[in-house]
């Protein structure tokens, strides 16, 4: 059965009023605050403000614990109930999710990879197959629990996507609707995957141990002829 939990978007809504009041606050320029603290330094001149990089950092945050609790969840999901197959998918957004924190952290696509002779367009693409393996690989599950959380996550990444490949390099708007999307993007894919680790959880935990009850089998439709039974 396919949930939707309102509380799952309370963190994108937030996220969005952050960013949104970061864009138009009138006190600093907006760059400084969604740009990498080291690129925000050298574009202000002024180097350097404890603020600066605050929306950046802040991402990266939100990357990283994503990817521990993902990771730490499919981890008790195939010790637990290693039958159920929902640690895959957790896996898979865990190392995903650590992978975008080293590029926001280190800039992988923006600096590191065209130093070393790889083009930005390529890492980029790198990025969207990554993104397109995993749901070729958990679309069933994704459909099963909150798919337009997820649309949402990955609508609002692929436009800071655009916004990075075909924006005004430098420009405020340019920065603004890029990190912001992107800030909005990893709250949504965030709250997706850590509300798809809870339910994956209960589930496993709730399941009956018993000889010769059906074991649960989180985020799959329930089918007399794919139940499995735990024996003894």
């Amino acid at each position: 059965m396919t949930t939707h939990d309102w509380r799952l978007y309370l963190p994108v809504a937030a996220a969005a009023g952050l960013a949104l009041v970061a864009a138009m606050q009138p006190v600093v320029d907006p760059r400084l605050l969604f740009l990498d603290p080291m690129i925000a330094g050298v574009v202000s001149g002024d180097c350097c403000r404890s603020w600066y990089g605050f929306m950046s950092t802040l991402g990266v945050l939100m990357w990283v614990a994503t990817g521990a609790v993902a990771l730490f969840a499919a981890m008790l999901l195939r010790r637990i109930d290693r039958g159920s197959g929902a640690w895959m998918p957790l896996l898979f957004a865990g190392l995903i999710s650590l992978f975008f924190g080293i590029d926001d952290v280190y800039l992988v696509h923006e600096n590191a990879a065209p130093k070393l002779g790889v083009p930005q367009i390529a890492v980029l693409l790198g990025y969207v197959f990554m993104a397109m393996a995993y749901m070729a690989l958990s679309w069933r599950r994704i459909l099963a629990f909150n798919p337009v959380l997820f649309l949402l996550a990955g609508g609002l990444l692929a436009m800071s996507l655009a916004f990075d490949v075909f924006g005004i390099e430098g420009s405020v708007a340019t920065i603004v609707w890029e990190d912001g999307a992107k800030f909005a993007g990893i709250a949504a894919w965030a709250s997706y995957h850590l509300g798809f680790a809870a339910r994956a959880l209960r589930t496993a935990m709730s399941a009956p141990a018993q000889a010769g009850q059906p074991v649960a089998r989180p985020f799959e439709p329930a089918s007399s002829a794919s139940r499995v039974y735990r024996t003894s």
